[in-house]
């Protein structure tokens, strides 16, 4: 290789330039050497090929395998320290070098005696170790403390040599390579460092935040021989066009006008760039002087889609001159550049199946003889094939046109063993004829033959460590675990053809430090350490900057959304069309059948029971009346059955109760309840709980009977009934829906029965003085009812009506029926739930008369489904049409109000009328149903981000004097804010005051007899215990000056929540919600929006002072200075003596709540209590044994049934941490 003395030329903008210096390394690259250049894994394997090391992380091991022969032989299981990230090997198998990441050192594992020699420090979160081609010096990178630690390696134990800062160059090092000369001497290499997060671009400013080209990659090159980088920073450049478009561009666009204005409806006629983040992998060609870096792009800028957020690269820079390599597409096969887009031309491809894309590279290494490289992505459970030009160009095989492509892949889930999940490295034997990946969810190893390089194959995957105990709260959390990490998922949930996940945005569960454009905005990832209490899992911060969510579940919506998949929750999608007639006769149904929205499909299985037949009705019936509950459940009520006018259904059989989660259909009491047909019913959410209100309708068959004025309330709690106020015009044949009860504007549930029959069957008509009459219920007295004479809505009968929203406004829209002369109609006409006024803008009719309907929607989506009915003629139709409330259809509506647009979606299995359609309970923010309980999946994934997502440990001691100077000056009261400290905001166990500290949903408004919340519009401004007024210190929301429209600002727009074609402000006036302070020194940049890029910025008032409070600002640099060196000192992981106090205060808890008696306690406080002694004492065995004791005794209260579980395996993790903090 070139010496690392070489003077570095400087990166040339001139692609020519670069290429010249290329090529001309490449011819001048010294012959191949027997094991290459080395780089940093969690997988290693020793020089003879015979024996492979794999990491544990959540073991805190390492284990040893034998491959000599074709088969992974597990020989030991070797306990390090604690977090263990990377393994390196000495060549001749003598000694293996782990880096424990939590402890913060280097275990050396003697490979002959299969146990650890000796541990030693190193600097905090150590992620990367790498041994020199002669192993004489091993490197440690240090993400924390953000250095390169250099140590002796011949010595008994490795001594530390030099410690390389690497600041000035970037965050977080994460990743190493070592050059390879072939000599014996490592001084003349060369050492490469990948700093994980991307940095601002020379040009660019906090401005620009959100912008596709805003950042760049940087790698660091170390001289071996003197322990200093090598000239100025290796730079990894954007990639302009990643060949995928957006529908517009938001960002720059000072004034809320975008850079690019986006249609309604979509065209995705804008491209996108992405620059390299997350660089997890150097490379190093055993021929060539090149090197690989595999990254995550980020394409932040707005608006957001599936394929135009994140992207898999590949840079590639020359080792010899630190020059990136850069080339256009000439290839006329493949899709061939540097950088290269890994996910570009998948999108065209047919083969190989099911398509897969690769946004998520994690590791990448090159087969000894230079001819591929295998990529290892992460989130896709992929291993991918790469090969490189003449020139060293490289392609994965993505065609260019859409066809067959030529990409080679090892689906690590396609085997019938054990599955591969979440691989995190790769490593190739000498011959390079078998790869090795570390699995880190399946916490496993693979085996694969890539001996022939376009057909390899999965040999064998063997168990690396155990998977957490069947039934246990362990066990819940690795399957959150597996759904955090994963791009699939079950039937491809987690999103579209694997493009993203959560992972994708919060590596290690903490954040990726991008800006994006989000709905409410520029936002910067939130890391996810802070989101609950280590301590108490019910502590939670209430979520985003804007307080718009209060349950991780709620995040179904990303899921879907943002990367396509068909998420986890599936109630809100699964409409049933029940009952109904046919023909003339008629013929009643008693079917139930499912649609699935997602899908398209129409069935008779039951999806929320494992697929089930759905029951019939006991009694076919027409014309009756459902409604559906928060949980799914759905009543039944009245109708008629039978030949001509038909009889009504009366007995046990006139109220039903269908829970479609126990597939069970159950008679409900039906004293007090007047059987009838033609009526409506509604579920509405009170003080006093659920309660379901049935109007209208006739009592009778006869052909000449008048509408009821008949409103009787339902408590299925109670299975009562009882009759209140009746309506002010008595009608049937309406439209029945419920709307409000989202936010303080409207804080209240009310029923809408809009228009119908007023007169006879025989004699129908639509006269009436009240078209909408709107009911306040009250659970204890007889409600109100209102009516309202709407200018302008058309008078109907046999028609539908729904509720959608605008932005945070409920719209009830009426559609089709039969009007004043008995023509049906396909007219849609919408007004505002709350003013009651009619909006009068275009809307799509439908796409042909229709009456005689079932109707339902979802909040979720902003879409209305109709189903069956009649048309024009009077034929009964089966189709499952789709109103879609936020694209124009061929007439577009005014911006913000768009007119709608119609689909078909599928058919029932038979053309009916009269038949009713469910309206399943809606996925949304905060209101108005509860997100967690629907689907056990996504409870998983709570539980992961609560257990075991956790924070980086600091650069920084707690002893650090000026540490302790600056926690002093964040507990001062006063120091910015008169009465208020740091910690008044910045406090308790998570280090934010935000938390739910309510049962969700919240109530939308103050009293009501539903709680002491306020919503308005989409933020959470207050609950009862935070802040009684918007903006109050420290409420929900603080305005601490960040927030402005004005300025420079070039990123403080967003998507119009109710028209992707308009534009609009930006959540923030109002303030934010307080973020967590936990791994706060490798989260920059800063604030909502990263205005503030250091944490000097964050405290010196250069970034605040816009229209709020000035809470960061510190005017002395001094004390700016100890406050910055006390936040780079904050540690997540308690000292194993507070951990103790903290166990011992929990378990005053449980037994306080009766969940321990008196004795139990107390047994297991003595334990701990002597554990505080032994550690007081300088007896730190004595310590770990009797905390040894304490986790075998808890481990007896779970199999006895007196813990739980989850409460159990708390106790028990935090007794872990203590055990590792003492080195036990």
């Amino acid at each position: 290789m070139l010496k690392s003395s070489l003077r570095w030329l400087p990166l040339l903008a001139v692609a020519s330039t670069i290429y010249f210096l290329f090529t001309f390394s490449v011819t001048s690259a010294p012959p191949p050497t027997a094991h290459g250049p080395r780089q940093s894994s969690p997988i290693a394997l020793s020089g003879d090929d015979r024996t492979l090391l794999n990491v544990n992380p959540e073991a805190n091991t390492v284990s040893v395998f034998d491959v000599s022969g074709s088969s992974l032989t597990k020989l030991t299981e070797i306990k390090v320290g604690r977090d263990p990230e990377s393994v390196a090997v000495q060549s001749d198998g003598s000694f293996a070098y782990v880096a424990n990441s939590l402890d913060g050192t280097v275990s050396v594992v003697n490979l002959k005696k299969h146990k650890v020699k000796d541990t030693f420090k190193v600097g905090a979160e150590p992620s990367a170790v790498v041994l020199s081609p002669n192993g004489t010096r091993l490197y440690v990178a240090n993400s924390s403390s953000n250095n390169l630690m250099v140590f002796d390696a011949t010595t008994t134990i490795p001594s530390i040599v030099s410690t390389v800062d690497l600041s000035p160059f970037g965050t977080a090092p994460r990743a190493l390579a070592i050059t390879n000369d072939g000599d014996g001497d490592d001084a003349d290499e060369t050492v490469f460092a990948a700093l994980f997060f991307a940095r601002l671009r020379p040009g660019k400013t906090a401005f620009n935040e959100t912008e596709d080209d805003q950042r760049e990659g940087h790698v660091v090159a170390i001289s071996a021989a003197t322990n200093t980088p090598i000239g100025a920073t290796i730079t990894l450049q954007p990639i302009s066009n990643t060949g995928f478009n957006a529908n517009g561009r938001l960002s720059p666009a000072p004034g809320q006008v975008p850079a690019v204005p986006s249609t309604n409806p979509q065209t995705f006629t804008t491209p996108t760039g992405c620059f390299p983040n997350q660089l997890a992998s150097i490379a190093i060609h055993p021929i060539r002087s090149l090197a690989y870096v595999v990254s995550t792009g980020a394409s932040p800028n707005g608006p957001q889609r599936f394929n135009v957020m994140a992207q898999g690269m590949l840079s590639v820079f020359n080792s010899g001159t630190g020059a990136e390599v850069t080339a256009a597409q000439t290839d006329p096969s493949v899709r061939r550049t540097a950088p290269l887009n890994l996910n570009q031309g998948i999108n065209l491809s047919t083969t190989p199946a099911p398509r897969l894309f690769f946004t998520n590279p994690v590791a990448m290494t090159w087969r000894p003889d230079g001819s591929d490289a295998w990529i290892v992505v992460q989130h896709a459970d992929l291993i991918v094939r790469v090969t490189v030009d003449a020139n060293g160009i490289p392609t994965v095989g993505a065609p260019l046109v859409a066809g067959p492509s030529q990409i080679v892949r090892v689906d690590l889930q396609d085997t019938t063993g054990i599955q591969g999940k979440a691989p995190r490295g790769i490593v190739i034997n000498s011959t390079g004829t078998q790869a090795f990946t570390s699995n880190f969810v399946s916490r496993s190893v693979t085996s694969i033959d890539i001996s022939t390089p376009t057909s390899p194959s999965i040999l064998t995957t063997a168990q690396s460590t155990a998977l957490p105990a069947s039934g246990t709260f362990a066990e819940k959390a690795h399957l959150g675990e597996e759904l955090f990490f994963t791009g699939r998922g079950p039937q491809g949930r987690m999103s579209q053809e694997a493009w993203g996940g959560c992972v994708v945005c919060h590596p290690k569960g903490r954040t990726d430090n991008v800006t994006w454009h989000f709905d409410a905005g520029p936002r910067q990832t939130i890391a996810l350490d802070g989101m609950f209490s280590k301590t108490d899992f019910h502590d939670q911060r209430i979520l985003n900057w804007s307080a718009v969510r209060d349950e991780n579940q709620d995040f179904e919506l990303n899921t879907r959304n943002v990367f396509g998949g068909r998420g986890l929750i599936d109630d809100d999608r699964l409409f049933l069309a029940i009952g109904g007639a046919s023909g003339s006769t008629p013929t009643d149904s008693s079917l139930i059948e499912q649609f699935q929205q997602f899908t398209g499909a129409v069935g008779t299985t039951n999806d929320l029971s494992g697929g089930t037949a759905l029951p019939v009705l006991a009694s076919a019936r027409r014309d009756f009346a459902v409604a559906t509950a928060d949980d799914d459940r759905v009543f039944i009520f009245g109708g008629r059955t039978g030949t001509g006018q038909g009889l009504l259904v009366t007995g046990s059989d006139s109220v039903l109760e269908f829970n479609p989660r126990t597939n069970t259909l159950t008679p409900r009491s039906g004293s007090g309840f007047t059987p009838r047909h033609s009526l409506g019913a509604a579920a509405v959410k009170t003080s006093a709980g659920l309660r379901i209100y049935v109007a209208g309708g006739y009592g009778s068959t006869s052909a000449n009977a008048s509408p009821v004025a008949t409103v009787e309330e339902f408590n299925p709690s109670a299975n009562t009934w009882r009759t209140v106020a009746s309506l002010p015009t008595a009608v049937a044949q309406f439209g029945i829906t419920v709307a409000g009860g989202i936010n303080t504007a409207e804080p209240l549930q009310l029923l809408h029965i809009v228009s119908g029959n007023t007169g006879s069957e025989a004699a129908p008509s639509v006269a009436n003085p009240n078209p909408v009459q709107r009911f306040q219920p009250d659970a204890t007295g007889p409600g109100t009812w209102s009516g309202f004479n709407v200018a302008g809505l058309t008078l109907r009968r046999n028609h539908g009506v729904a509720t959608g929203i605008r932005v945070v406004s409920s719209r009830i829209f009426v559609i089709g029926g039969q009007d004043a002369t008995g023509t049906v109609i396909t007219s849609i006409e919408e007004y505002q739930a709350q003013a009651v006024t009619l909006v009068a803008t275009p809307h799509t009719p439908l796409p042909a008369p229709r009456a005689r309907f079932g109707i339902g929607g979802t909040l979720s989506s902003n879409q209305i489904y109709v189903v069956g009915g009649i048309d024009g003629a009077g034929a009964d139709q089966s189709t499952v049409l789709e109103y879609t409330i936020g694209t124009n259809g061929p007439v577009p509506g005014p911006p913000g109000i768009p007119s709608g647009a119609w689909a078909t979606r599928g058919n029932l299995s038979t053309a009916k009328r009269a038949l009713q359609l469910t309206t399943p309970p809606g996925v949304t923010n905060f209101l108005p149903v509860q997100s967690s309980g629907r689907d056990a999946r996504q409870d998983a994934i709570v539980a992961y981000i609560a257990a075991n997502v956790r924070s980086a440990r600091p650069p920084v001691s707690a002893d650090d004097p000026l540490a302790q100077a600056g926690k002093q000056l964040f507990q001062q009261v006063g120091l910015v804010v008169p009465n208020f400290s740091c910690q008044t905001c910045h406090g308790g166990p998570k280090l934010t005051r935000s938390t739910v500290d309510y049962t969700p949903p919240p109530s939308p408004e103050v009293g009501f007899g539903f709680g002491n919340e306020r919503v308005i519009g989409a933020e959470l401004r207050q609950t009862s215990t935070q802040g009684p007024n918007p903006g109050q210190f420290p409420g929900v929301l603080i305005n601490v000056g960040t927030f402005t429209l004005g300025g420079l600002r070039t990123n403080e727009i967003r998507s119009n929540l109710a028209d992707i074609g308009a534009a609009a402000a930006p959540l923030g006036a109002n303030g934010f919600n307080i973020p967590s302070l936990f791994s706060v020194f490798e989260t920059a940049p800063y604030f909502y929006s990263g205005l503030a890029q250091t944490l000097e910025e964050v405290l010196n008032g250069s970034q605040d002072g816009n229209g709020g409070v000035r809470h960061h600002f510190v005017t002395d640099p001094q004390q700016r200075a100890a406050l910055i060196r006390y936040l780079n000192s904050i540690d997540a992981v308690a000292t194993p003596a507070e951990g103790l106090s903290n166990l011992i205060s929990q378990i005053q808890g449980l037994v306080s709540a009766g969940v321990l008696n008196q004795g139990q306690g107390n047994s297991l406080i003595v334990k701990l209590e002597a554990a505080q002694a032994s550690i007081a004492s300088g007896n730190s065995n004595a310590a770990c044994n009797q905390v040894g004791a304490f986790i075998n005794e808890v481990d007896a209260l779970i199999k006895s049934g007196r813990l739980t579980s989850a409460q159990g395996l708390q106790l028990i993790g935090e007794a872990e941490t203590i055990l590792g903090g003492l080195g036990c």
